[in-house]
């Protein structure tokens, strides 16, 4: 019944030596979990230092390629503009011959659309279909691992911190309530690809189209940030690596992936069932392949071998779980060195809270501060304890309030165990209520956010409210911000230091 988030049994080293994999070099420990050793170059999966660095320099190729050829031909990408929309448009316009001639950046906008209407090989369509239903049978356990045991601690990394915080995307100077819509922003993105049936992940379905509109926004926070002048301002790549790298992007999708997975037991208190975790690990990575996350047999520039978390892995001993675990331990024993803006960046993402006038705020301050306690107690157990002290989250002073949270917490995991377990082991009419019940929840959730979100950025856009990514500068009020809500890009929270680009403007510039 007892909840230890560093004993769970898909990730425990087995006692015996003997019952090591032929290769195990030793057993390493960090932040309380105890990893067993097995670098590729013996056969197994994790990688070292060394070669996790360059991953650190690599982008995402075709996409940055573009806005760069777009800055280069005068017309850069503005912070409103539909990147997915130019490159459909570019597609349609070579496939109709409307131009006398094309720039580069049009042929590449043209080419990236035509290789995205195409599948990689090594999808498998209905496996992706059984990877959204293993979402859907566990989502309150995903939802909960997603936010306490990746979210908060992933993001505090410091080398993806820094990111954070030079955009003010889930960080301060950006307040609790706007912090809680970039997170419903996040939820519009998972429920996108696992509430809609498999075809939303389909070229041109919604889920796709949402996969790319998020990486269009990482590669403008990229581009954004690597163009900084000033010694206080300007990215320091030699430190840092490249925004948003491969590494970082590999991280993040482990988070998604494998670290629910294994929220999901620690919740459950048993593994998932090896087929479910295995399907759920190809809908990742068919995700991730979307937002830009280089995978093995894909067509990359790169001189290296892709991260591919979600993969099978290199060498003879293929195993996608295995590999993902390897992946993400690795990663962690990198770049987890949790400092000073760990701990400000874990505080913010507890302290998450929907809107209200002042008055509320005053008569609602005491129970705030229960819920930040309750969240910051629920967060280190999910994380374990010496990941918790390395954020530096807090105890309640108060030893009785102490007590009360942790009777609170205890009976809110018993609850999600109980849940969980239902989810699995239920009757099947019991079990296939539950995944209708999740199915709406995601699905109303979606429709709700596409309803608001899209006036809310483009009043954003004409107002002025977004923030750029060069500190200070926010979105001109003329004719190129003044987007509407068809033209403006859904995941448009972070303006780029640059002025609009617009169809228009791409055809007449080509004049």
């Amino acid at each position: 019944m007892w909840f230890n988030s560093l004993d769970l049994k898909t990730l425990r080293v087995p006692r015996r030596r003997g019952q090591w994999p032929e290769g195990s070099t030793e057993i390493r420990t960090l932040f309380g979990q105890a990893v067993l050793w097995h670098p590729v170059e013996c056969g197994g999966h994790h990688l070292s230092v060394e070669k996790l660095e360059p991953y650190r320099q690599l982008g995402d190729g075709p996409v940055d390629r573009i806005l760069q050829l777009l800055e280069q031909e005068g017309i850069p990408l503005g912070p409103g503009d539909d990147f997915v929309l130019l490159a459909q448009e570019a597609f349609r316009q070579e496939q109709n011959k409307t131009l006398l001639e094309f720039s580069t950046a049009q042929k590449e906008l043209a080419s990236f659309w035509r290789q995205h209407q195409k599948m990689p090989s090594w999808v498998d369509v209905e496996q992706l279909q059984r990877g959204q239903g293993v979402y859907l049978k566990y989502a309150p356990a995903i939802s909960m691992s997603l936010y306490y045991r990746s979210l908060v601690s992933g993001f505090s990394i410091p080398k993806i911190a820094a990111v954070i915080m030079s955009t003010g995307y889930l960080a301060p100077p950006a307040r609790p309530e706007q912090s809680l819509q970039r997170l419903m922003d996040t939820g519009n993105l998972v429920s996108a690809c696992v509430a809609q049936g498999v075809n939303a992940l389909l070229p041109g379905g919604d889920g796709w189209r949402t996969c790319l509109h998020v990486r269009a926004l990482h590669a403008k926070v990229r581009w954004g940030l690597l163009k900084r002048k000033g010694t206080r301002q300007a990215w320091d790549t030699p430190h840092y690596g490249i925004p948003i790298n491969q590494e970082d992007m590999a991280a993040t999708l482990c988070a998604f992936s494998i670290n629910s997975l294994c929220g999901i037991e620690f919740a459950s208190g048993v593994p998932v069932p090896r087929q479910e975790m295995l399907d759920y690990l190809a809908l990742w990575r068919y995700i991730g392949w979307l937002l830009g996350v280089d995978t093995a047999g894909d067509n990359n520039s790169s001189a290296i071998l892709p991260l591919d978390p979600c993969g099978p892995g290199r060498g003879p001993s293929a195993d996608p779980i295995r590999h993902s675990i390897s992946t993400l331990s690795s990663i962690i024993f990198h770049i987890m060195k949790p400092d000073e803006t760990s701990t400000k960046i874990a505080f913010h993402l507890l302290n998450v809270k929907v809107a209200r006038t002042k008055q509320e705020s005053k008569t609602r301050s005491s129970s705030d501060n229960r819920r930040f306690y309750l969240r910051a107690l629920l967060c280190r157990r999910f994380v374990g304890d010496p990941l918790a002290n390395a954020l530096g989250l807090p105890l309640h002073p108060h030893l009785s309030t102490r007590v009360l949270l942790a009777v609170s917490s205890t009976s809110f995991l018993l609850v999600l165990r109980l849940y969980t377990l239902a989810s699995m082991y239920m009757p099947s009419f019991v079990r296939s209520r539950l995944v209708r019940f999740h199915l709406w929840g995601m699905q109303s959730m979606h429709s709700q956010w596409k309803k608001t979100h899209m006036s809310k950025m483009a009043k954003a856009l004409r107002t002025g409210k977004i923030k750029g990514i060069v500190a200070g500068s926010t979105v001109e009020n003329n004719e190129d911000s003044n987007h509407g809500a068809s033209s403006c890009c859904p995941f448009a929270m972070i303006k780029s230091p640059s002025m609009g680009v617009s169809l228009t403007k791409i055809s007449k510039h080509n004049f």
